[in-house]
């Protein structure tokens, strides 16, 4: 392993650290995943692995990060997908959701404009 690579290992656990080790919805310690509060598509998964390690510092930084375990991370991740598709919807017939789901929340309420 490289120094690099050794660098971001540690700054991962680092980070995890800070976070508080633990998921931030359930409290499982098993299979921790870094979850950004306000995303950004899927861009960052195409760094490599240590520049997505440092961009996960930065957002950290600004209070953008949280840590989740698998299970909570995919609920996360499925709601706001839903969310960003059914915006699409609803904007195309003339309605928009009240506001975007916080991370595991059931589907937004509508209201109309």
């Amino acid at each position: 392993m490289s120094l690099r690579s050794q660098r971001a290992a540690q700054l991962r656990l680092y980070l995890r650290a800070q976070l508080g080790g633990i998921c931030c919805k359930c409290g499982s310690s098993v299979g921790l995943q870094f979850h950004l509060k306000v995303g950004d598509g899927r861009a960052h998964h195409l760094m490599s692995s240590r520049d997505r390690t440092y961009f996960y510092l930065r957002e950290s930084v600004a209070g953008n990060l949280e840590l989740h375990c698998q299970r909570c991370h995919g609920a996360a991740t499925t709601a706001k997908v839903r969310f960003v598709r059914n915006q699409r919807l609803f904007q195309s017939i003339g309605r928009v959701p009240a506001s975007a789901p916080s991370a595991g929340c059931s589907t937004p309420q509508i209201r109309s404009e």
